[in-house]
């Protein structure tokens, strides 16, 4: 990953990379919420165990066992589901996720904070979802991938501790990477241990069978059904771009592309994951570090790249490329952010239909519900 110093930054684009490192953009963890997803951890586990002592018991003396839910969202489920889906994730404990900062620096109750329910939520167009509270998705999570089969595909960093600490009390973290795969029910189909969480893995694309993931500078085809791995036909070839600072942003339809900024301006490659025929050459795609501070959703056939990234004042701008001509398809810019849950809130309905969430900070200071703060924008190609 190509680093940028802050120093080396124009003060206006410092300030907005500052903010959407704030704003937690995909792939970027904050520390203040190891703690939360630590003790969410706990929290299950100790009510796992509660839960099991009661069933028991009630076994014993044959009285029915009714567990009744907590009010919250409405659990059903959208009626047509996207080819991809928009997902934030709720760490409960009364966390809040921040949207604008105090206006004064020393108001420590100030600012606008976003009360999100507690599990891995959709954002659908009536708003957000429930879909459940899965124990396993208590994880640093880099990426959450909703398929059309009602399958939800999860990659990220799970603490196998399980609470020890030191003798002097400190804890001890254990962070490996994870891959998850969830039926159309929310339960557990498959938990792989995929190494050790030192920072050179990640996914960046899924299919209905496959999930790709980029070790150092290989690129593999993981298996979701039997977990085998194997080079793509091109990795070769993308590894050498990887050395020439080209970072792979997006897997999908058969294509993988990576991009870099050259000439205030950020290009993208296209790579035939089977190797055939010639890479493209540099198409421009976005502005300046628009690759670094922003959101990315390649779309399911291949041929569009979407960008959304900060301009500043709580604006974002949307920029789409047709990766077949180099043509910008979109340029428009949207109030409130897309870059929130840690997750992103854009994703392709279908090939030529692009979703977004938008969370606008409402003018007056305080705690919101998610669904009063969001809206979602659909744009066609």
């Amino acid at each position: 990953m190509t680093t940028v110093r802050e120093e080396a930054l124009p003060e206006d684009l410092s300030a907005i990379v500052r903010d959407a490192a704030a704003a937690l953009p995909p792939g970027g963890h904050q520390l203040g919420h190891v703690a939360p997803r630590r003790q969410a951890q706990r929290r299950r586990t100790v009510l796992t165990t509660a839960l099991a002592g009661v069933t028991a018991l009630a076994a014993l003396v044959a009285v029915p066992l009714v567990l009744r839910p907590t009010p919250g969202p409405d659990p059903a489920a959208p009626a047509t589901v996207p080819a991809q889906r928009m997902y934030v994730y709720g760490f409960g404990g009364g966390g809040l996720e921040g949207i604008r900062r105090p206006t004064k620096l020393d108001d420590k109750d100030g600012g606008v904070g976003v009360r999100v329910p507690e599990g891995l939520v959709e954002i659908t167009d009536s708003g957000p979802v429930l879909l459940n509270d899965n124990p396993d998705l208590d994880m640093m999570q880099d990426s959450v991938v909703g398929l059309p089969d009602g399958r939800v595909v999860v990659f990220g960093a799970w603490d196998r501790s399980d609470g020890a600490t030191k003798p002097d009390g400190t804890a001890v973290m254990d962070m490996r990477y994870t891959l998850v795969v969830l039926d159309k029910d929310g339960q557990t189909t498959t938990k792989r241990d995929l190494g050790a969480a030192n920072g050179t893995t990640r996914m960046p694309g899924v299919t209905g069978d496959a999930a790709y993931i980029l070790r150092g500078e290989r690129l593999v085809r993981h298996d979701l059904a039997t977990g085998t791995e194997a080079d793509v036909p091109a990795a070769s070839r993308i590894s050498q771009y990887l050395a020439q600072n080209w970072q792979l942003v997006a897997v999908g339809g058969g294509r993988a592309i990576l991009e870099k900024g050259e000439n205030l301006g950020t290009l993208a490659k296209v790579v035939n994951l089977d190797g055939s025929g010639a890479d493209s050459a540099g198409i421009r795609v976005c502005g300046s570090n628009c690759d670094l501070i922003g959101l990315i959703r390649l779309s399911p056939d291949g041929r569009h790249i979407a960008h959304a990234y900060p301009t500043g004042a709580g604006k974002t701008r949307l920029v789409v490329s047709d990766l077949n001509t180099g043509r910008e398809v979109v340029g428009r810019d949207f109030d409130g952010r897309v870059q929130f849950g840690g997750l992103g809130l854009m994703a392709w309905a279908d090939d030529d239909t692009l979703r977004l969430g938008r969370v606008v900070a409402p003018e007056k200071d305080g705690a919101y519900d998610l669904k009063d703060v969001l809206s979602v924008e659909t744009v066609k190609i």
